[in-house]
């Protein structure tokens, strides 16, 4: 074997080393996309229960039959907080799948990227494998 085919084998084998560590790295985006995008639906429907919940939360009436005086103001001021907390809760919770999704986004564009780095390289074997071929003849 000459030594410019060798050296054309070791830069083949490069390539096809690159391109299968693009593709690794490809699904492993891809499966973090996985894990991402279930939390994210899981987050979204605990925030239509928490909203739906906070709903009843904010139109609860309250029997002022059962409530006078300092009680019904203590009981009030209670309920005031309780309902402040549930809304504080509940913007933290859709801030959480923000920043999920922003995730998501993010770790598809480097997706992308991985599988635009492999076809690149592919692109590249395929030149190589003429040249290759080429040197082959030499021979």
């Amino acid at each position: 074997m000459s030594k410019n085919l060798s050296i054309l084998q070791s830069r083949k084998q490069s390539l096809l080393n690159g391109i299968s560590d693009a593709r690794s790295q490809a699904n492993r985006w891809g499966d973090k996309i996985n894990r991402l995008q279930e939390a994210s639906n899981l987050l979204q429907a605990d925030i239509t229960t928490l909203e739906a919940d906070k709903n009843k939360i904010d139109t609860h009436e309250i029997d002022k039959k059962r409530w006078k005086g300092k009680e019904e103001t203590r009981f009030s001021d209670a309920y005031a907080e309780y309902q402040e907390q549930i809304q504080l809760f509940v913007k933290k919770t859709k801030q959480a799948k923000e920043a999920i999704d922003d995730e998501i986004v993010r770790c598809e564009a480097n997706r992308a990227n991985c599988l635009a780095s492999a076809e690149k390289l592919s692109v590249s074997l395929s030149s190589l494998e003429g040249r290759i071929k080429l040197e082959m003849k030499k021979e």
